[in-house]
């Protein structure tokens, strides 16, 4: 299952905020990369699965992350339903 990907200061949660800089950072599997560039996955559904008239089809987009430096997607953020 995917992780829940949190931004602090928006919906991070209440009470206090945790010290970031003793968080361990995230690396690509592929080369160790530490930063991201942030991309968009597309899929269409048919109308009828998005709740949509017959022959509108709609474009469903999830947020992706991937790599800076070498490209490769962070597969263990892509929810499994996409």
């Amino acid at each position: 299952m995917a992780k829940k990907i949190i931004v602090p200061g928006q919906g991070a949660g209440q009470g206090v905020p945790p010290n970031v800089k003793e968080k361990p950072r995230v690396k690509c599997e592929n080369c160790g990369g530490e930063y991201f560039k942030h991309v968009l996955g597309l899929k269409v559904l048919s109308g009828l699965e998005a709740g949509q008239a017959a022959g509108q089809d709609v474009l469903m987009h999830m947020p992706i992350f991937r790599c800076d430096d070498c490209n490769q997607v962070l597969e263990k953020f892509v929810p499994d339903q996409f």
